[in-house]
C-alpha cells in the first residue's frame, strides 16, 4: 500500500479503462486531448485517480506506447538469413495491418513535436520495440559472419524504407513490396 492507504497503482480494469479510453482519444483527436478531464468524460473514472497514476498526458501516453511495445519472440528462426529475415519482417508488416500502429506513431509524432522533442524516448521506444525481430536477426547474422555492421544501422537501413512507406505515405506494405526490398538489402551486405 502507498502512503494514505491507497493502493501504489491502479487496478487492472481501472488501467485497462483508462488506456483503452487514452488510446481511442489520442488515435482519433490527437494527444492534445488526453487529459485527465477527457479521460474521466469518457469513463467515469475520478480525475484524481487518473492524475495519481498518470499525471501528465505524456505519462498516459507512454502507458499505452509500453503495452504496445510488447516484445515479440520469432519461433520459427531456421538459421538461414533469408528466411529467418523474411519471418522478421513478416511480424512488422503483420502489425502494421492488424494493429494500431499508425495511430499510435501519429499520436508520438505529434505529441513528440508538442513537447519540443521532450517524449522522444518514448516515440524511439516504439519504434525500437516494433523492428527488434529484424535487429535479432540481423545482430545473429553479424556474430555468425554472414553480415559485416552494426545490427542497429543495419536494421535502420532495411526497416526505414517499410516504416516510411507504411507511417508517412500510407503505402500498403505487401509481399512483393517486403521481397523486393530484403533481396536488395542482401545483396548490398552479405559477406
Amino acid at each position: 500500500m502507498a502512503q494514505g492507504g491507497r493502493p501504489a497503482g491502479p487496478t487492472a480494469a481501472t488501467e485497462e479503462q483508462v488506456l483503452v479510453a487514452a488510446f481511442r482519444l489520442l488515435a482519433e483527436e490527437g494527444p492534445q486531448e488526453v487529459t485527465p478531464v477527457r479521460i474521466h468524460a469518457e469513463t467515469g473514472i475520478a480525475r484524481t485517480t487518473i492524475y495519481r497514476h498518470w499525471p501528465t498526458p505524456e505519462h498516459v501516453i507512454g502507458a499505452i506506447l509500453e503495452r504496445a511495445v510488447a516484445r515479440h519472440e520469432l519461433d520459427e528462426l531456421t538459421g538461414e538469413l533469408d528466411a529467418d529475415l523474411r519471418t522478421a519482417v513478416a511480424t512488422i508488416t503483420y502489425r502494421f495491418e492488424n494493429r494500431p500502429v499508425l495511430a499510435l506513431f501519429r499520436g508520438t509524432l505529434a505529441l513528440r513535436v508538442e513537447t519540443n522533442g521532450a517524449t522522444a524516448p518514448m516515440s524511439e521506444r516504439y519504434i525500437a520495440g516494433l523492428s527488434a525481430p529484424v535487429h535479432d536477426v540481423l545482430a545473429a547474422a553479424i556474430d555468425d559472419g554472414e553480415l559485416h555492421g552494426d545490427a542497429d544501422e543495419l536494421t535502420s537501413e532495411l526497416c526505414g524504407p517499410l516504416f516510411f512507406d507504411h507511417l508517412l505515405l500510407g503505402r500498403p506494405v505487401d509481399a512483393e513490396l517486403v521481397e523486393t526490398r530484403i533481396a536488395a538489402f542482401l545483396a548490398a551486405h552479405r559477406s
